[in-house]
């Protein structure tokens, strides 16, 4: 399990945007005692089924994840410097 990791999407809990056009989603993280081999993925609910956009692990604090993107619109723009996991859709 995972203990002290707290992760925030902003206070915004639904975001609208014109077809074709490219929106940030948000998140951040914090440990209060650090990080390790830290997982993280980006999803979409596509009619019931489950399909994943970005994943990554961060290995240690400050260590920028590899980023693996499944989808040719998704940029991971976050950085492990500022516990930013963002992406552009």
């Amino acid at each position: 399990g995972v203990d002290g990791l707290e992760v925030s999407t902003g206070k915004v809990s639904s975001v609208e945007a014109m077809n074709g056009s490219t929106v940030m989603l948000p998140c951040t993280y914090s440990s209060c005692i650090g990080i390790q081999n830290l997982y993280f993925n980006w999803k979409f609910n596509d009619n019931g089924t489950l399909v994943k956009l970005c994943e990554a692990e961060i290995p240690t604090e400050k260590v920028e994840p590899k980023v693996r993107v499944f989808h040719d619109r998704v940029e991971f723009i976050g950085s492990s410097k500022t516990n930013n996991i963002s992406i552009l859709l």
